[in-house]
């Protein structure tokens, strides 16, 4: 069956910063998708409200859903869906709790620092026993710079807060609302595998992976500036059709505007692409990505669509 939603949302700790970008299939079996909007603010209960009468919803989320393989090994953690069930109580109880100073980072505490001032990576590694923090799918590829080593939390490559915040506040509670019917993409199982009525399947995705799938070139631009997004809405309104998804009035719109003039148009680009990028997997025309290696499907976890270099 194909999900009746596909949503892609660019995650952030600041709500106002949160966008989603919905493609609903049509009773003809056609993606439209919609403009991008801002994420509920209470989006776990929203998305359980609409996993209804048979549908499958698949989403996907801009921050690390998995864990680095060393750190896993040495925090004796061998299945990440099950780590996440327990993490914020008993021993893991201050895992939540970024670390304020290099005494207080641990295996329980591995995230990093809370504020800038005197701080360094070198003490994360030092704290933790492994320098290895980067998982295989945050390495750098032909297509993109490397992603952010999730436990550091400074800089504008740092994933560490989202990451926090989307565990904290939408996986863990719906793992625990919805149990079964909410699967975790790879570590369930293979992508297509998964869709099945009244499921919400959960995928991690990255914009900066999905701009050479849907041909957006930034080379010399910067996403943060509208006329460098104006640059680039041909080539996704091209995607789009090739790809048999419509548009709907709104989302041309919003297109053919550069996504607005405010701070937020790059959120509401990457938001768009996200989706752009995923439906071009949901509908076979790439393939999801995660290779045959057990540290990946168990503890690591994939982004959605990237291919695996060796």
């Amino acid at each position: 069956m194909l999900p009746s939603l596909v949503i892609a949302a660019d995650w952030s700790k600041d709500p106002k910063k949160c966008w989603m970008c919905i493609a609903q299939l049509d009773a003809n079996g056609t993606y439209k998708v919609q403009a991008p909007s801002l994420v509920p603010s209470d989006f776990a209960a929203w998305l359980v409200s609409r996993v209804v009468d048979g549908d499958c919803i698949v989403v996907g989320l801009d921050f690390p859903i998995g864990l680095p393989f060393e750190y896993a090994r040495l925090a004796n953690l061998s299945n990440f869906t099950d780590a996440l069930r327990d993490f914020g109580m008993g021993h893991w109880q201050q895992f939540y709790e970024v670390a304020a100073t290099a005494a207080e980072i641990s295996l329980y505490r591995p995230f990093y620092p809370n504020r800038p001032g005197n701080t360094q990576k070198s003490h994360l590694y030092e704290a933790l026993g492994t320098s290895a923090l980067y998982r295989i799918c945050d390495q750098k590829t032909v297509n993109r710079n490397a992603a952010g080593e999730i436990f550091w939390t400074l800089g504008a490559k740092q994933v560490g807060k989202a990451a926090l915040h989307g565990w904290r506040t939408l996986i863990q509670p719906l793992l625990g609302t919805m149990g079964e019917k909410l699967k975790l993409w790879p570590f369930a199982g293979e992508l297509f595998s998964l869709f099945a009525p009244d499921t919400l399947v959960l995928a991690e995705i990255y914009p900066a992976e999905f701009y050479h799938h849907v041909g957006i070139r930034l080379q010399g631009l910067s996403k943060r500036k509208r006329l460098d997004r104006l640059q680039n809405a041909q080539p996704m309104i091209d995607f789009a059709n090739g790809i048999g998804v419509s548009l709907s009035s709104e989302a041309l719109g919003v297109i053919n505007d550069g996504f607005g003039m405010d701070r937020h148009g790059e959120d509401r680009f990457d938001a768009c692409v996200g989706v752009l990028g995923m439906l071009n997997v949901v509908l076979k025309n790439r393939d999801e990505g995660t290779p045959d290696i057990p540290k990946v499907r168990t503890v690591e976890g994939w982004i959605l669509g990237q291919a695996y270099s060796g």
